[in-house]
């Protein structure tokens, strides 16, 4: 959440009537679980393969190029050792066949990806019906995902390069981060791994910064559409408006801004009514 001090400037610039809407809407309603959120059971996403030609021979022309075969599925990115175009195509041949074994399991049972990993047993079995293997094709396995729930989408996780059963792991363990603090605390140890890993008070400043933004820009979208809802209300028939603003303000960032906002608010108040009763006492 944002800090103290932003919290309670982007409140006292919020005008009466959105507190009113928003208040109303807190009080109405149950917990929103909006901070919290679960993709450790959804479907596989999109898969690609392609050849990529990575080094270019000194001759130039595409005498002596080196390519690399290429798999992306999910967030899992694939890639083979460069060598020349006949045997990436071999490799591309493995990367592809591996890639349609592994859809086709998780459209039966997309658990596979999850503890113990059974898509590992998968990707083993592939690799030797091909006679070879992830040593041989010089496969280079890393994770990239973005977690647009929680930060904006030209932020993305990346690890370093891993083997296939870690990056597997990996991605379980960032899908299944429900909570802020637990997918941050994921960040931080990528952003100190691998070979341009960042200190801890750089890393820690980059993803705090990310997140601070991404709150800040939500909370001023929030804040002018309630506005606009309000605006449009006016001139609207008595049951156009019925579902809108709820809708709006049920994003979970305002309602728990003004609710915390509320609460120090109230606190403060108990503090001050207790300290003028010592002191009526002392007198």
């Amino acid at each position: 959440s944002m800090d103290a001090s932003t919290r309670r400037t982007s409140i006292s610039n919020m005008s009466s009537k959105i507190r009113v809407v928003l208040m109303k809407h807190m009080e109405g309603s149950e917990d929103s679980p909006a901070d919290q959120v679960d993709r450790s059971s959804r479907k596989l996403g999109s898969s690609s393969i392609r050849l990529r030609a990575v080094a270019k021979g000194t001759t130039g022309g595409t005498a002596g190029c080196k390519y690399s075969a290429q798999m992306d599925i999910d967030c899992l990115r694939t890639y083979t050792r460069q060598v020349a175009f006949d045997l990436a195509i071999e490799h591309q041949l493995v990367l592809s066949d591996l890639r349609d074994k592994l859809v086709a399991a998780s459209e039966m049972n997309a658990s596979i990806w999850s503890p113990p990993y059974k898509v590992c047993d998968i990707f083993h079995q592939v690799l030797l019906s091909h006679q070879t293997c992830a040593k041989e094709l010089g496969l280079s396995v890393f994770v990239q995902l973005r977690a647009s729930e929680w930060v904006a989408n030209r932020h993305s996780l990346t690890s370093a390069v891993l083997s296939f059963e870690d990056a597997v792991a990996l991605r379980f363990r960032l899908i299944s981060a429900r909570t802020w603090p637990a997918l941050r605390q994921e960040w931080l140890q990528l952003l100190q791994s691998g070979r341009h890993k960042l200190e801890e008070t750089s890393a820690v400043a980059l993803v705090d910064a990310a997140r601070m933004d991404f709150l800040q820009r939500k909370f001023q979208t929030v804040v002018k559409q309630v506005e606009e809802m309000l605006e449009t209300d006016k001139t609207a028939e008595p049951t156009r408006n019925t579902h809108t603003v709820s809708e709006v303000v049920h994003i979970h960032l305002s309602a728990e801004i003004l609710k915390r906002h509320t609460a120090v608010q109230e606190r403060k108040r108990e503090s001050l009514a207790a300290n003028s009763e010592e002191h009526c006492e002392l007198r």
